[in-house]
Parts: C-alpha cells; structure tokens; sequence
C-alpha cells in the first residue's frame, strides 16, 4: 500500500511540474507574439532605456522576441532539455526585473512597460509581480528536474530555435531616421503636422492644428491610462465647449467603440492613426498631451496635471 501511495504521489507531482512547465511556456510566448505584433513600440521602447541606439535597437528587439519564443516552445513541450531552460529563464527574469525597478524609481509607475506589447498594458510594477511569480515557477521546476526524454532532441532544439529567431526577423523594422527626426523634433518645440493629413491616416484631420492655440492629445484605445485621459478631458469640454482640444489616436478599428463608449468623449473631434505614423509623431509612452501654439508646442504636460482653470488660463494668453 505504501508503494501504491508513493507512486500515485509521484505521478500527481509530476503533473503539477508538467502544468507550471506549460503555463511558463504559454506566458512566454504569448510575450513574444504580442511585441511582435506591436514591435514598432517595443523597438521604441528599448531605444529610451538608453542601453541601445536606433541600429541596435530592431536587432535587439528580434532577439528578445526570439528568446521568449525559443523559452516558451520548450517549456510547453514539457522537454528533458528544460533543466537549463530554467537556469536561463530566471536570469532572463531577474535582469527584466532589475529593468523594472529602474523605470520604477526613476520615471514611476504610470508607463506601460511593454511586456506584452501595447495590447496589454502592464504598468511596471503589475510587471515586477508577474515576473516574481514565474521566478518561484522557475525555481520549482529547478528543485524538482522532470521532463520528457524526446527523440532526436538536437534535431527539435536546432529546428525551434531557427523558427523563433526567424519569425522575427521576417518583420520590417521601424523607420528609425524618421523616428530620430521626429524625436529631434518634438525636443526642438515641433511636431510634424503633415502625416494627420496624410492618405496613410485611416480617419484624416478635419481641424487645423497650424493655427491659434490647440490642445493635441495622442492616445491609445487600449491603453487604460489613455482612457482615463480621454475622460478627463470630456469633462474639461462639457464644462467648456469652446476649448478646442482634439485626440489622435491609434489602435485596432475594432477597439474604438469600446474607446469612446467608455470615455464618453463623442463631443471632442478625432484622427486615427496608422501606428508607426503615430509614432514617429508622439513616439512609444502614451498618453501624449501638447499644448500648441501656431503649430508648435508650446508645452507638455503629463494626464495627472489635466486641470480646467489651468487650461483656460493659457488659452486667455492668445486673446
């Protein structure tokens, strides 16, 4: 009987490991795929940490991108190789994590980190909890070593690692000399104007930016913080029509209802955006708020800071 209990002991602990393997595995991939479908963002992201420059920054991207495909293949295929993937996956975590707390103290903790892309925002520290729960996964699966003994296992690791660093590689990286332009730009007072205009704009501009006093927002539909922006400034127009702020957006079409139901923002006139033309105007941390004057900026300001009497104040110095 003893035995009996023993190996039912065994078997129910091994498919513990093998589901925490799995999740581990689907974490990280669906890590992967999500900057890969908004790698403008995640490229832009990793260019403001400061530790790449604009050429470093695409290759830099795919190889992270790669490395969360190759982890999460072979901890969802549950593999005998798994005992190193743990080792190099906690390091991976522990760097990300370190990252983390430097964004934390250093910018707070209202940007979203990018670690599932712009499609799922996670502030930094929602990201630091996240990551501290995989850390403890990890050192499960370092404590207790099982896996499945597969054939010819060179043969599979050599084939997912190909794969996961050429998917990748498939997508066409930033414009980064438009982005650089831009970025000189905006620290210049300037924005380029144009690209509202332009055909590549899913919902072109029909309000003029070039001239007066504007407030130009640049928002997200899927990012939280956009929407609480979007809120605010609503109510900033229901309590004074004649302030003339506009929003540009950027998102999946199908996102928008979604957006303005829940901002309630129909009174505030709209442009959407392709993504990277979006970027190479506001750049990667959304919500962008700039206050212009002639087409220029004149200032910046951050969501927190959205105050009614603080924007009519500015707007009297143009009468």
């Amino acid at each position: 009987m003893r035995n009996i209990s023993w190996i039912k002991h065994y078997h129910s602990r091994h498919y513990c490991l093998f589901v925490l393997s799995a999740i581990l595995g689907i974490v990280y991939i669906a890590s992967a795929c999500l900057k890969f479908v908004s790698v403008d963002f995640f490229e832009l992201t990793l260019v403001e940490t400061g530790f790449f420059n604009w050429d470093m920054a695409p290759w830099m991207a795919m190889v992270i991108i790669g490395v969360e495909l190759f982890l999460g293949v072979l901890f969802l295929l549950n593999m005998r190789l798994k005992e190193i993937a743990p080792w190099f996956s906690l390091g991976l975590l522990i760097c990300f994590s370190v990252y983390l707390l430097l964004v934390l103290f250093s910018k707070g903790n209202q940007e979203n980190c990018n670690c599932f892309g712009s499609f799922f925002a996670m502030n930094p520290a929602q990201s630091l909890v996240k990551n501290i729960l995989l850390i403890a996964v990890n050192i499960i699966l370092i404590r207790y070593k099982t896996g499945i003994i597969w054939k010819k296992p060179v043969w599979i690791v050599t084939g997912i690692l190909i794969v996961a660093f050429v998917i990748p590689a498939t997508v066409n990286s930033l414009n980064i000399a438009v982005t650089r332009e831009a970025i000189r730009n905006l620290a210049d007072g300037k924005v380029n104007l144009n690209l509202l205009y332009a055909d590549s704009s899913s919902i072109k501009a029909s309000f003029d930016l070039q001239r007066g006093r504007k407030i130009v927002v640049f928002l997200s539909t899927t990012c939280e913080s956009c929407i609480l922006t979007a809120y605010k400034f609503q109510l900033v127009k229901r309590k004074s029509a004649a302030i003339p702020v506009c929003f540009i957006l950027t998102g999946p079409i199908a996102s928008i209802p979604r957006f303005m139901a829940e901002t309630k923002s129909y009174n505030i006139p709209h442009s959407l955006m392709l993504k990277r033309d979006f970027i190479s105007i506001a750049g990667t941390q959304v919500p962008v708020i700039l206050f212009l004057k002639e087409g220029l900026v004149d200032r910046k300001i951050n969501y927190l800071d959205i105050d009614q009497q603080d924007i009519e104040n500015w707007l009297k110095k143009g009468r």
